[in-house]
């Protein structure tokens, strides 16, 4: 009997180890799928306790961020799909360990284009200030694959990124067979041009004044005010700037507000920046627009 009752109780400690390390198993394989998409720290939260992973649709203020790679599209023309490839996988694989470092959620890739928000599943206090320097950091990045890509003898385009915030509706919008958690509404569309308006503007980085106010210890230079193609109000735009740039962008700014206010030293004293930084083409695009500016009517942008 004793000998029949130690083997029972060993068959149920040693079910409950196995039982434990398939627990193990698979919550470790959540996380990895979950962390494909968010950062470590919120996966790892919705792992803890599933009910914060909300999968109804309902409305928040999200910082939405899209990029763009120029000239891609026509590039791959004139390559291997295999080469192809292999530059999108390493690109967009760097380009996502950025955006998860700065705790955003992957949404969707079109393309070689990236889309991510801050704000959902989970807020946080830092959602602001964190949006704005992924910005800095994945365009930093951008660069470093550029140039490498070009001792390799490839060619990779610029990096163009447009980040606004606003009141979308963020939930599961596949059905109830399908995980599609996402974001819709006038706000991703306005990210979206904003991106897109990076091309005429020649900057590397839109956000708008919504983003702006929110995280205002990042250093910026205002672009003036546009009408964004396909959206239908005026918004004041800013290129965000790394803190080595700070008193550049002070200057810009000091210089902006003074030709909003129709002084002419504003207009010489962006005429006087340029000459000593004759390879920025934002600020050279700036002073061309400057008649426009002086009018006090918006840069409006034509819809494609």
């Amino acid at each position: 009997m004793i000998g029949w009752l130690l083997c029972f109780i060993f068959m149920l400690l040693a079910f409950g180890y196995l039982l434990g390390a398939r627990t193990s198993r698979e919550r470790a394989y959540a996380q990895g799928a979950l962390g494909r998409y968010l950062s470590a720290s919120v996966a790892q939260e919705i792992i803890d306790d599933p009910h914060k992973l909300s999968l109804d649709s309902e409305e928040r203020g999200l910082f939405m961020l899209f990029t763009d790679l120029e000239g891609f599209t026509q590039a791959s023309h004139h390559q291997s799909p295999r080469t192809t490839a292999r530059i999108l996988n390493r690109y967009l694989d760097e380009m996502c360990d950025v955006i998860l470092q700065y705790g955003g959620t992957i949404d969707k890739f079109v393309g070689d284009s990236i889309v991510a928000f801050w704000g959902a599943p989970l807020a946080q206090d830092s959602d602001a200030n964190q949006s704005v320097a992924c910005a800095l950091a994945l365009q930093d990045c951008a660069e470093k694959l550029r140039r490498a890509f070009a001792l390799e003898g490839e060619q990779l385009g610029r990096t163009r990124i447009g980040l606004h915030y606003g009141s979308v509706i963020v939930g599961n919008f596949g059905g109830k067979k399908r995980i599609q958690y996402t974001a819709l509404g006038d706000g991703m569309n306005t990210a979206a041009r904003l991106e897109g308006a990076n091309k005429h503007l020649g900057t590397a980085i839109l956000v708008s004044e919504d983003v702006r106010r929110q995280a205002p210890a990042i250093t910026y230079r205002p672009m003036g005010r546009v009408v964004l193609a396909g959206v239908g109000t005026a918004l004041d735009l800013y290129e965000p700037l790394a803190d080595e740039h700070a008193g550049y962008a002070t200057q810009i700014d000091r210089a902006m507000t003074q030709v909003e206010q129709g002084q002419g030293e504003g207009a010489e004293s962006l005429q006087a920046m340029l000459q000593e930084h004759p390879a920025d083409l934002a600020l050279e695009r700036l002073v061309g627009r400057l008649h426009i500016i002086e009018q006090g009517r918006p840069f409006v942008l034509a819809s494609k």
